[in-house]
């Protein structure tokens, strides 16, 4: 088992105190006339796009009690476990600028920068996973699969009729810094799965192939929202919505592979 009795409770009153204090706040503003009963079901659309990422996070920080701090696994839980924080932070933000503040696309916001922040520590995570499973591998092999994966990354942009976005004086600087940042991130999503696969010589253990899944699934996610967006046929729980849950859920599952596997006796407390 990978929960005991004792971080089963802990990790259920954790959801369910969140949940509940988010009802009250958000039945608090409707009774006061600040948001509407719309608003209220934005609240559970959050709520359910957060829960696996909140899962992965407590399921990261709990089984990072029973491994080493200083071992690749014990830093990666950690790096994992505030990825999912991290975004969750920033789905939570989103919630606010969009509901409580009623702005309708709340783009650039601190959200974005919850949204940005978790890319350096999914590159933290990825690198010490494959120092445990591409133990011996030469450093040409590493070179070679950073260059085949940097150029996956960029190509995706071009297959999909995109255009790498700059930093232009035509727009606001901080709409173009993010336009820029997002699509740079999502190219090194896209390489970094290359390189994971490439690496790890197709032996997709630990919890590997569930987080390979994830960052492509955060690039579809990502290219789907933009492009509604774009649209103007963006709402709260739409397809964009859906994929950014599936993420969350394979985030938690890669978390739980991982910390499954590297556990003593496999349990966690």
């Amino acid at each position: 088992m990978i929960f005991t009795k004792k971080s089963a409770i802990i990790t259920t009153l954790v959801l369910a105190g969140w949940y509940v204090f988010g009802l009250f706040v958000t039945n608090a503003l409707i009774t006061s006339g600040e948001v509407t009963q719309n608003d209220f079901k934005n609240y559970n659309v959050i709520f359910l796009i957060n829960l696996p990422y909140i899962l992965g996070a407590v399921v990261a920080f709990i089984g990072r009690t029973r491994i080493s701090k200083d071992s690749s696994v014990g830093k990666a839980l950690l790096a994992l476990g505030l990825t999912c924080a991290s975004l969750a932070m920033g789905f939570v933000t989103w919630f606010y600028f969009e509901t409580i503040l009623q702005i309708e696309i709340p783009y650039p916001s601190l959200a974005d920068i919850f949204f940005i922040l978790y890319i350096p520590l999914v590159i933290y995570a990825s690198i010490h996973l494959l120092k445990i499973f591409t133990l011996g591998l030469k450093k040409n092999s590493i070179i070679q699969a950073l260059i085949l994966g940097l150029i996956s990354g960029f190509l995706l942009f071009k297959l999909a009729g995109l255009e790498f976005p700059t930093i232009s004086l035509d727009s606001p600087f901080t709409t173009s810094l993010f336009d820029f940042l997002y699509a740079f991130a999502d190219a090194i999503l896209i390489a970094l799965a290359v390189v994971i696969l490439r690496l790890s010589g197709g032996k997709m253990t630990g919890g590997l192939l569930f987080l390979v899944l994830a960052l492509v699934s955060m690039v579809a996610s990502d290219l789907v929202f933009s492009a509604r967006v774009d649209q103007g046929i963006y709402y709260t729980g739409d397809i964009g919505d859906a994929l950014f849950t599936l993420t969350g859920c394979l985030f938690a599952l890669s978390v739980y592979k991982i910390a499954l596997n590297f556990s003593p006796k496999n349990e966690i407390y």
